[in-house]
């Protein structure tokens, strides 16, 4: 049996605008999962300036339940932000 040769990987190749969010998110998930935050965010080069940000707002928004005013803390859409409250943060919401 012969060998795939490739020239680059796989993740190179993969048109990320073409996927939807939600594929999207359950990617970075997955990726989270398997090499931990502080790896994660060297990887991808996501500052830890807006993960600081968004925790702040969830802590926030916990307070207030104010989502729409947090959503703007957070330099999110407001769907975008219950999003992340229900499914990825697991915190209740009332909309």
């Amino acid at each position: 049996m012969s060998e795939l040769k490739v020239d680059r990987p796989w993740y190179e190749s993969v048109n990320v605008k073409a996927l939807s969010n939600d594929v999207r998110r359950k990617i970075l998930k997955k990726v989270k999962e398997k090499l931990g935050y502080n790896k994660t965010v060297e990887v991808l080069g996501i500052s830890r300036v807006l993960y600081t940000t968004i925790r702040t707002a969830l802590e926030y928004y916990i307070e207030t339940g104010d989502f729409r005013t947090v959503a703007k803390i957070a330099g999110m859409a407001v769907d975008e932000f219950l999003y992340l409250t229900k499914y990825e943060a697991n915190i209740p919401t009332t909309d």
